[in-house]
C-alpha cells in the first residue's frame, strides 16, 4: 500500500509575481504529477487572506484549498501535516514557530533564522515536539555532489591535495536594486555571507568533507551602496548604510586532510561571458575544474565539469542530472528526498551547525569593517 500523501501548507507564494521563490521552485513540483504522488497542497498562507486567495486564483488551485492570513491560523489546521516557509529570512522564526508548537513537520529555506539564538530555539522546539524538519540547503541533493564524489572515490585524480574556490557573488555591487536592500543589515540575517557563501560552503563540505580548522578574513569594503528602482533605475537611496561583509576569504583543512581555500566577493564577474565561479580539486594524479555562471551551485546554474588526467589530457565529465537543471530541479529533489527520509538533508539541528560556523567565522562581531578569525 502506498504511503499517504503529505499534506502541505505553503507560505510565501505570490498571486502577482511568478518569479517569487515559492512560485518558481516550490509550486512547479507540488503541482506536478510527480509531486502530487507524494504531496498534496492543501493550504496557502500569506500576509492576508486576500493575498492567499490571489494565489489560489492565479494557479487555479482546487476550490477546497484553504487560505490563511496568519501562521497561527495555518498551524491549527488539522489537515496540514507539513508547513513550508519560503519567504525572507527575517520572518522565518515568527512564521515557523507556531507550526512546530502545533507538532507540524516543517521546511524552511536557508538560512533557518536571523541568528544562531533563533535557530537554536527552533531546533530545540522541533526536537521537543518530535517533528521532522528540513532546511533548504538544496546543494545536498545537487547531482554535481555525486559526480565529484565519484571522481574522487574512483582514484582518477589520485589522492586529493587541495580544493580552491574563487567566485563573484553578483550581488552587493556599488549599485543595487531595492530587492537587495535587506542584505545591508546584519540583524536581518540575509547577506552574501549567510546566503551565497552559506550555500556554497555547505555543498563543498557535502562533497569533500567537513571543515576542521580554518582562518578567515571578512571585509565590509562598501560602507554604503546606492539603491535604485529595478525597472526605472531611479535612485531610491544614494548612500544606504551597509554593515554586512562583501568580501569573504577562508582557508584551512577538511576532515580528510585536504587543504581548502575560498575567495568570494560581491559584485559581478569580470567578464559576463565567463564563469562567475571556478572550483578546482587538485590531486596527485590529476585535477578537476568546476565552473558555473553563478556562485549558486545548489541551483544547477550552467555547471561544467572537466577533468585533467595524469597524462595532461582534459575531458568534460557529464553530470548525471537526468536533464533536470535549475533551481526548481533541486527543490524537487529535496522534496523527494524528504519524503523518503534521506539522511543527507539538513534538519533544523544540522542548520544550527551551519549557523554556528558562520558565527565563528564572524568571530561574534557582526558588522565590523574587517574581521579576522582563526580556529586551529
Amino acid at each position: 500500500m502506498a504511503a499517504p500523501r503529505i499534506r502541505v501548507g505553503l507560505m510565501g507564494a505570490s498571486g502577482s509575481n511568478p518569479h517569487a521563490w515559492a512560485n518558481s521552485t516550490h509550486l512547479p513540483y507540488l503541482l506536478s504529477g510527480a509531486g502530487q504522488k507524494k504531496y498534496e497542497l492543501v493550504a496557502i498562507c500569506n500576509s492576508s487572506i486576500a493575498a492567499a486567495e490571489a494565489v489560489v486564483a492565479a494557479y487555479k488551485l482546487p476550490a477546497k484549498t484553504k487560505v490563511y492570513g496568519s501562521p497561527a491560523a495555518l498551524a491549527t489546521d488539522p489537515d496540514v501535516d507539513f508547513v513550508v516557509v519560503s519567504v525572507n529570512v527575517a520572518t522565518h522564526y515568527d512564521l515557523v514557530k507556531p507550526a512546530l508548537e502545533a507538532g507540524k513537520m516543517a521546511y524552511v529555506e536557508w538560512p533557518l533564522a536571523r541568528n544562531i539564538d533563533e535557530a537554536e530555539e527552533l531546533a530545540a522546539l522541533a526536537e521537543k515536539k518530535g517533528v521532522k524538519t528540513v532546511v533548504g540547503l538544496q546543494g545536498r541533493v545537487e547531482p554535481l555532489v555525486d559526480t565529484i564524489r565519484g571522481i574522487v572515490e574512483s582514484g582518477r585524480i589520485g589522492g586529493v591535495l587541495s580544493s580552491t574556490v574563487v567566485a563573484a557573488a553578483s550581488q552587493m555591487a556599488p549599485v543595487e536594486t531595492q530587492g537587495m536592500a535587506y542584505f545591508l543589515d546584519s540583524k536581518v540575517g540575509g547577506s552574501i555571507v549567510s546566503i551565497h557563501f552559506g550555500h556554497l560552503v555547505d555543498l563543498v563540505q557535502t562533497s569533500l568533507g567537513e571543515i576542521t580548522s580554518f582562518q578567515s578574513l571578512l571585509a565590509n569594503q562598501l560602507k554604503t551602496i546606492t539603491i535604485v528602482d529595478g525597472k526605472t533605475r531611479e535612485v531610491i537611496s544614494a548612500a544606504a548604510p551597509k554593515n554586512t561583509a562583501d568580501h569573504i576569504n577562508l582557508h584551512g583543512f577538511l576532515t580528510s586532510g585536504v587543504t581548502f581555500s575560498f575567495s568570494l566577493r560581491g559584485g559581478p564577474q569580470f567578464d559576463p561571458s565567463e564563469p562567475a565561479l571556478r572550483w578546482y580539486i587538485y590531486g596527485t594524479k590529476g585535477e578537476v575544474e568546476i565552473t558555473s555562471s553563478s556562485v549558486f551551485l545548489n541551483m544547477s546554474n550552467n555547471i561544467r565539469v572537466r577533468i585533467k588526467d595524469a597524462d595532461g589530457k582534459i575531458q568534460d565529465v557529464k553530470v548525471d542530472d537526468g536533464g533536470n537543471v535549475g533551481p526548481a530541479a533541486n527543490v524537487a529533489r529535496l522534496y523527494e528526498a524528504f519524503a523518503k527520509g534521506d539522511e543527507r538533508l539538513a534538519t533544523f539541528r544540522g542548520a544550527v551547525q551551519r549557523h554556528q560556523f558562520l558565527e565563528e567565522i564572524y568571530g561574534g562581531k557582526l558588522g565590523e569593517p574587517v574581521i579576522f578569525t582563526s580556529r586551529v
